[in-house]
C-alpha cells in the first residue's frame, strides 16, 4: 500500500481501507524522509510524518511502532545543551513540547508555510 505521509488524506485513508478489511498489523515502521538538500516540507514528512502514520495506524498495531531516521539528528542533539537533549530524550515530553522546540530549531527553509 502506498500513501503520502505528508497529506492528511493519503494516511487516513490508507489507515481507513485497512481497518475496512480488519487487517492487524504486526508492526508499523516510520522509514519516510527527506533530506535538507531536498527542499520541500522537510518538517511535515520527517517530524508531522510519523505522528500522522502513527496516530492513523495505532489501532491496528499489534506489536511494535518503529521510527527510523538518520544521523542527522543525533549528531545535532549531541552538541547541544543539556536541557535540549533531555527535551529530546525523556518519555516525559509531551508531542506539545517537541513541537515547539523543533518548529523553533527548524530552519525557516523546512517551514515552507512560514516563508
Amino acid at each position: 500500500m502506498q500513501l503520502d505521509v505528508s497529506d492528511d488524506t493519503s494516511v487516513t485513508s490508507a489507515a481507513a481501507s485497512l481497518k475496512e478489511k480488519n487487517t492487524t498489523l504486526y508492526a508499523l515502521v516510520n522509514n519516510a524522509g527527506v533530506g535538507l538538500k531536498a527542499g520541500g516540507d522537510v518538517l511535515n514528512v520527517n517530524f508531522y510524518g510519523p505522528k500522522r502514520v502513527t496516530d492513523a495506524f495505532v489501532d491496528l498495531v499489534k506489536e511494535r511502532i518503529v521510527n527510523v531516521s538518520s544521523g542527522s539528528a543525533s549528531m545535532w542533539l549531541r552538541d547541544q545543551d543539556e536541557a535540549t537533549k533531555n527535551l529530546f530524550t525523556s518519555s516525559d515530553t509531551t508531542f506539545e513540547e517537541l513541537q515547539t522546540a523543533v518548529e523553533g530549531f527548524a530552519p525557516t527553509g523546512m517551514r515552507p508555510w512560514q516563508t
